[in-house]
Protein backbone atom coordinates (compact mmCIF):
# COMPACT_ATOMS: atom_id res chain seq x y z
CA UNK A 1 0.00 0.00 0.00
CA UNK A 2 1.25 3.53 -0.84
CA UNK A 3 0.38 6.70 -0.16
CA UNK A 4 -0.85 8.96 -3.49
CA UNK A 5 -1.55 12.94 -3.69
CA UNK A 6 -3.24 13.20 -6.76
CA UNK A 7 -2.95 17.27 -7.86
CA UNK A 8 -6.21 18.23 -10.00
CA UNK A 9 -9.87 17.07 -8.60
CA UNK A 10 -11.01 17.42 -12.48
CA UNK A 11 -12.07 14.54 -14.37
CA UNK A 12 -8.94 12.46 -14.51
CA UNK A 13 -7.87 13.83 -11.01
CA UNK A 14 -10.95 12.29 -9.54
CA UNK A 15 -10.72 9.15 -11.77
CA UNK A 16 -7.41 7.95 -10.92
CA UNK A 17 -8.31 8.52 -7.21
CA UNK A 18 -11.27 6.17 -8.13
CA UNK A 19 -8.36 3.76 -9.41
CA UNK A 20 -6.10 4.42 -6.80
CA UNK A 21 -8.22 4.26 -3.98
CA UNK A 22 -8.85 0.24 -3.88
CA UNK A 23 -5.39 -0.41 -2.79
CA UNK A 24 -3.60 2.91 -1.23
CA UNK A 25 -4.20 5.82 0.82
CA UNK A 26 -5.31 8.32 -1.64
CA UNK A 27 -5.47 12.51 -1.32
CA UNK A 28 -7.53 14.30 -3.82
CA UNK A 29 -6.02 17.84 -3.70
CA UNK A 30 -7.91 20.56 -5.78
CA UNK A 31 -7.81 24.97 -5.57
CA UNK A 32 -11.40 26.03 -5.50
CA UNK A 33 -12.74 25.67 -1.84
CA UNK A 34 -16.11 25.42 -3.03
CA UNK A 35 -16.29 22.70 -5.15
CA UNK A 36 -14.35 20.35 -3.18
CA UNK A 37 -17.00 20.92 -0.36
CA UNK A 38 -19.66 19.50 -2.55
CA UNK A 39 -17.53 16.87 -3.53
CA UNK A 40 -16.72 15.67 -0.10
CA UNK A 41 -20.68 16.05 0.64
CA UNK A 42 -22.13 14.34 -2.19
CA UNK A 43 -18.73 11.94 -2.92
CA UNK A 44 -20.03 12.39 -6.66
CA UNK A 45 -17.65 14.59 -9.29
CA UNK A 46 -21.21 15.14 -11.56
CA UNK A 47 -19.53 17.81 -13.79
CA UNK A 48 -16.95 15.33 -15.43
CA UNK A 49 -17.99 11.84 -13.85
CA UNK A 50 -21.82 11.80 -13.10
CA UNK A 51 -22.99 8.71 -11.07
CA UNK A 52 -19.26 7.38 -10.49
CA UNK A 53 -19.15 7.26 -6.54
CA UNK A 54 -16.03 8.60 -4.98
CA UNK A 55 -15.15 6.16 -1.62
CA UNK A 56 -15.32 7.30 1.32
CA UNK A 57 -11.77 6.56 2.05
CA UNK A 58 -10.37 9.33 -0.36
CA UNK A 59 -9.21 12.45 1.17
CA UNK A 60 -10.45 15.38 -0.37
CA UNK A 61 -8.87 18.65 0.67
CA UNK A 62 -7.24 21.52 -0.31
CA UNK A 63 -4.12 21.29 1.68
CA UNK A 64 -1.16 21.46 -0.26
CA UNK A 65 0.91 19.93 3.21
CA UNK A 66 -0.66 16.93 3.01
CA UNK A 67 1.56 15.54 -0.10
CA UNK A 68 4.49 15.55 2.63
CA UNK A 69 4.59 11.70 3.10
CA UNK A 70 3.20 10.55 -0.28
CA UNK A 71 5.39 8.18 -2.02
CA UNK A 72 3.70 9.16 -5.32
CA UNK A 73 2.78 12.72 -6.98
CA UNK A 74 0.14 12.55 -9.58
CA UNK A 75 0.08 15.64 -11.71
CA UNK A 76 -3.94 15.97 -12.94
CA UNK A 77 -4.25 19.68 -13.65
CA UNK A 78 -4.83 21.55 -16.50
CA UNK A 79 -1.43 22.24 -18.28
CA UNK A 80 -1.05 25.85 -18.45
CA UNK A 81 -0.88 24.96 -14.96
CA UNK A 82 1.11 22.30 -14.37
CA UNK A 83 4.48 24.47 -13.59
CA UNK A 84 2.58 26.39 -11.05
CA UNK A 85 1.21 23.74 -9.04
CA UNK A 86 4.29 21.63 -9.00
CA UNK A 87 6.13 24.84 -7.61
CA UNK A 88 3.62 24.34 -4.51
CA UNK A 89 5.43 21.24 -3.74
CA UNK A 90 8.84 22.33 -3.41
CA UNK A 91 10.39 21.96 -0.03
CA UNK A 92 7.18 19.87 1.22
CA UNK A 93 7.24 16.42 -0.71
CA UNK A 94 10.34 13.80 -0.13
CA UNK A 95 12.84 13.79 -2.35
CA UNK A 96 12.51 10.02 -3.22
CA UNK A 97 8.77 11.03 -4.46
CA UNK A 98 7.81 9.67 -7.73
CA UNK A 99 6.02 12.50 -9.82
CA UNK A 100 3.73 11.40 -12.37
CA UNK A 101 2.45 13.75 -14.70
CA UNK A 102 -0.65 12.85 -16.69
CA UNK A 103 -1.86 16.33 -17.54
CA UNK A 104 -1.12 16.24 -21.88
CA UNK A 105 0.39 19.39 -23.70
CA UNK A 106 3.43 21.50 -23.97
CA UNK A 107 4.44 24.38 -22.16
CA UNK A 108 2.51 27.29 -24.13
CA UNK A 109 5.95 29.97 -24.14
CA UNK A 110 8.91 27.38 -24.38
CA UNK A 111 6.89 24.65 -26.31
CA UNK A 112 8.79 21.82 -24.59
CA UNK A 113 6.75 19.07 -22.87
CA UNK A 114 5.60 19.65 -19.40
CA UNK A 115 7.90 17.14 -18.05
CA UNK A 116 10.50 19.21 -18.48
CA UNK A 117 8.87 22.01 -15.95
CA UNK A 118 8.24 19.87 -13.30
CA UNK A 119 12.11 18.29 -13.59
CA UNK A 120 13.34 22.07 -13.65
CA UNK A 121 11.05 23.19 -10.28
CA UNK A 122 11.60 19.76 -8.60
CA UNK A 123 15.09 18.60 -9.73
CA UNK A 124 15.44 16.03 -6.92
CA UNK A 125 12.75 13.63 -7.91
CA UNK A 126 12.28 11.18 -10.71
CA UNK A 127 9.23 12.28 -13.17
CA UNK A 128 7.38 10.04 -15.33
CA UNK A 129 4.95 10.56 -17.77
CA UNK A 130 2.18 8.56 -17.97
CA UNK A 131 -0.06 8.77 -20.87
CA UNK A 132 -2.11 6.81 -23.36
CA UNK A 133 -5.56 6.37 -25.36
CA UNK A 134 -7.83 6.65 -22.08
CA UNK A 135 -10.86 8.54 -21.08
CA UNK A 136 -11.47 9.66 -17.41
CA UNK A 137 -14.87 8.37 -17.65
CA UNK A 138 -14.03 4.92 -18.83
CA UNK A 139 -10.89 4.66 -16.32
CA UNK A 140 -13.11 5.41 -13.87
CA UNK A 141 -15.82 2.80 -14.35
CA UNK A 142 -13.17 -0.06 -14.56
CA UNK A 143 -13.05 -0.35 -18.80
CA UNK A 144 -10.04 -1.80 -20.15
CA UNK A 145 -7.57 0.36 -20.78
CA UNK A 146 -4.13 0.44 -21.48
CA UNK A 147 -1.10 3.33 -21.46
CA UNK A 148 2.57 4.05 -20.98
CA UNK A 149 4.55 4.73 -17.70
CA UNK A 150 7.69 6.63 -19.43
CA UNK A 151 10.77 7.91 -17.80
CA UNK A 152 14.83 8.26 -18.48
CA UNK A 153 14.59 6.16 -15.22
CA UNK A 154 13.57 3.01 -16.20
CA UNK A 155 12.80 2.25 -12.46
CA UNK A 156 10.99 5.16 -11.79
CA UNK A 157 8.95 4.27 -14.63
CA UNK A 158 8.51 0.05 -13.33
CA UNK A 159 7.30 1.55 -9.93
CA UNK A 160 4.78 3.07 -11.69
CA UNK A 161 3.61 -0.17 -13.72
CA UNK A 162 3.38 -1.68 -10.68
CA UNK A 163 1.50 0.95 -8.72
CA UNK A 164 -1.07 1.29 -11.17
CA UNK A 165 -1.29 -2.29 -13.42
CA UNK A 166 -4.76 -4.26 -11.96
CA UNK A 167 -6.81 -6.76 -14.47
CA UNK A 168 -8.34 -3.55 -16.25
CA UNK A 169 -5.35 -1.18 -16.54
CA UNK A 170 -2.89 -2.78 -18.54
CA UNK A 171 0.65 -0.23 -18.32
CA UNK A 172 3.55 -0.77 -20.30
CA UNK A 173 7.12 1.02 -19.71
CA UNK A 174 9.65 3.10 -21.83
CA UNK A 175 12.53 5.15 -21.43
CA UNK A 176 11.14 7.93 -23.92
CA UNK A 177 8.97 10.57 -22.32
CA UNK A 178 9.84 13.14 -25.21
CA UNK A 179 8.12 10.47 -27.09
CA UNK A 180 5.06 9.89 -25.27
CA UNK A 181 4.84 13.60 -24.26
CA UNK A 182 4.85 14.63 -28.03
CA UNK A 183 2.62 11.98 -29.14
CA UNK A 184 0.18 12.89 -26.57
CA UNK A 185 0.13 16.48 -28.07
CA UNK A 186 0.00 15.71 -31.50
CA UNK A 187 -2.82 13.76 -31.62
CA UNK A 188 -5.02 16.42 -30.31
CA UNK A 189 -4.53 17.96 -33.74
CA UNK A 190 -5.32 15.12 -36.06
CA UNK A 191 -8.47 14.06 -33.58
CA UNK A 192 -9.18 18.02 -33.72
CA UNK A 193 -9.15 16.96 -38.30
CA UNK A 194 -11.19 14.33 -37.75
CA UNK A 195 -13.71 15.73 -35.44
CA UNK A 196 -13.77 18.79 -38.95
CA UNK A 197 -13.90 15.32 -41.25
CA UNK A 198 -17.44 14.32 -39.35
CA UNK A 199 -18.60 17.59 -39.13
CA UNK A 200 -18.15 18.36 -42.82
CA UNK A 201 -19.20 14.42 -43.59
CA UNK A 202 -16.87 13.82 -45.82
CA UNK A 203 -16.69 10.46 -44.95
CA UNK A 204 -14.60 7.88 -43.62
CA UNK A 205 -12.26 7.46 -46.69
CA UNK A 206 -11.05 10.72 -46.09
CA UNK A 207 -10.76 10.63 -42.23
CA UNK A 208 -8.76 7.34 -42.50
CA UNK A 209 -6.46 9.18 -44.84
CA UNK A 210 -6.05 11.97 -42.67
CA UNK A 211 -5.18 9.56 -39.74
CA UNK A 212 -2.66 7.70 -41.90
CA UNK A 213 -1.27 10.32 -43.22
CA UNK A 214 -1.59 12.49 -39.79
CA UNK A 215 0.75 10.16 -37.76
CA UNK A 216 3.41 9.87 -40.30
CA UNK A 217 3.79 13.29 -39.88
CA UNK A 218 3.45 13.26 -36.40
CA UNK A 219 6.25 10.14 -36.54
CA UNK A 220 8.41 12.59 -38.58
CA UNK A 221 8.05 16.02 -36.41
CA UNK A 222 8.62 13.76 -32.92
CA UNK A 223 11.90 12.28 -34.47
CA UNK A 224 13.02 15.61 -35.48
CA UNK A 225 12.34 16.75 -32.18
CA UNK A 226 14.75 13.85 -30.64
CA UNK A 227 11.44 11.19 -29.82
CA UNK A 228 12.32 7.71 -30.62
CA UNK A 229 10.51 6.49 -34.02
CA UNK A 230 9.34 2.99 -32.35
CA UNK A 231 7.23 5.54 -29.65
CA UNK A 232 5.18 7.36 -31.67
CA UNK A 233 4.96 5.02 -34.39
Amino acid sequence: MSKIFIMGSGSFGTALAILYSKDNDVILWGRAKEKLEVLKKSRENTHYLPGVTIPEKVLISDDINLSKDCSFIIVAVPSVVVKESVTKLKGIIKDDAIIVLVSKGLNQVTYEPLYKDIEEVLPKNKVVVLSGPSHAEEVSRGCLTSVVAASSDSSAAKKVQELSQNTNLRIYTSTDPLGVSLAGAFKNIIALAAGICDGLKTGDNTKAALMTRGLAEVDRLAVCLGAKFETVH
